[in-house]
């Protein structure tokens, strides 16, 4: 204290002022520099979130995103309930035909209605020979009564399938496909869709599978050859494992298909219907099979398709194969007791979250 006595009595009293004032800035900066330091660290104890709104054509739900990594402090934004998911337009193209018999209501029907039906019911329809008021309401009045006979004759079946191609030209206004599959065949109908998406329906397709392993050349001795028919070996596409034709060859179709035209033609080449829809699309129309593997009957051992590619493919049928017995190779989640067909356990593996399925189905693969 006697030196700083000392030193403040040598100074002037200009000096000591001067002094005094520069220790009074050094200290207001200090404190200055103080007070910015604790403003700036209560900023980072605070999250910073930045609420984006998505420009589209319908309002989304608003997310929130932190901007740097501090301390996580989530917020809550409200919004209305998000929107009911768009039909899918491409199934509004599509008309899907099953022919069918009495015989067959329960024992075939039921497991499709139970499956499948339900992820197009709009675009379904049965033709069967018989009228059937249960299957009537269950179907939304699709299932058509036809005039054909119940038996399995080439007779009855080419008079159901003309009946087929003659509901899809009655309602044929925005229809961009037909498919035909037969009544113990699974159709897996979002896979369907993303197949049909990859071709042009204003071009001429008959898409399918053929059962054997070459064209089929057929002996037209003692056969009247259809009008414009060239003779030569076709494929066609097995009805079992399900066909699909674009509008375009559909048109071209109609004349030789209707009143009693499709029927000529079955009786021309003395074959069933599915034979005779290959010889009109490639012997008079001149449109050659499109054959896809995704397509499946029981004329094949459809154990082959790998585990990991099962969700993927079109269809599925059910039956025997000489001793064997050929099913969709999927384990559970029904035993083969409940479920003999195995399209209640495929349909459950496509949709886990069905009420009546067991639960964890979607790890069965």
């Amino acid at each position: 204290m006697r030196s700083i006595r000392r030193f403040c009595r040598r100074l002037s009293w200009l000096q000591l002022i001067v002094l005094v004032s520069g220790a009074v800035v050094v200290g207001l900066n200090v404190l200055k520099f103080r007070q910015n330091n604790e403003a700036r660290d209560r900023d980072r104890a605070k999250p910073v979130f930045e609420v984006h709104h998505l420009e589209t054509e319908k309002p989304r739900i608003p997310t929130a995103k932190r901007v740097d990594s501090r301390p996580t402090k989530w917020i809550r934004v409200t919004q209305q309930a998000a929107p009911a998911p768009k039909r899918d337009k491409s199934l509004d193209s599509l008309h899907i035909s099953i022919k069918t018999g009495l015989v067959y209501h329960q024992s075939r029907l039921s497991v499709l209605l139970e499956t499948w039906f339900n992820d197009a019911p709009e675009q379904t329809y049965f033709i069967t020979d018989t009228n059937d008021e249960t299957l009537q309401q269950k179907t939304g009045d699709h299932l058509i009564v036809s005039k054909c006979g119940s038996s399995h004759s080439r007779a009855s079946l080419c008079c159901k399938a003309e009946q087929e191609f003659e509901v899809f030209y009655q309602r044929k206004e925005n229809k961009r496909w037909f498919c035909h599959v037969d009544d113990d065949t699974y159709l897996n109908v979002p896979e369907l869709l993303k197949m049909l998406s990859k071709y042009d329906s204003s071009i001429d397709y008959y898409i399918g599978k053929s059962s054997i392993g070459r064209p089929l050349d057929i002996s037209l001795v003692g056969k009247a050859l259809p009008e414009g028919a060239v003779h030569k070996p076709f494929w066609f596409a097995t009805g079992g494992a399900g066909y699909c034709i674009s509008r375009s060859l559909l048109d071209r179709m109609e004349s030789h298909i209707r009143n009693g035209g499709f029927v000529s033609i079955c009786d021309s080449i003395r074959l069933p219907d599915d034979v005779a829809v290959g010889f009109l699309s490639e012997c008079i129309l001149g449109t050659t099979l499109t054959q896809l593997s995704v397509l499946h009957s029981h004329l094949e051992m459809q154990s082959r398709v790998h585990k990991s590619d099962v969700k993927s493919q079109i269809t599925f049928s059910y039956g025997k194969l000489g001793t064997w017995d050929t099913l969709i190779p999927i384990d559970g989640p029904f035993s083969q007791e409940k479920d003999p067909t195995r399209f209640k356990s495929f349909y459950c593996l496509l949709h886990p979250k069905v009420p009546w399925c067991p639960p964890y189905t979607e790890n069965l693969l």
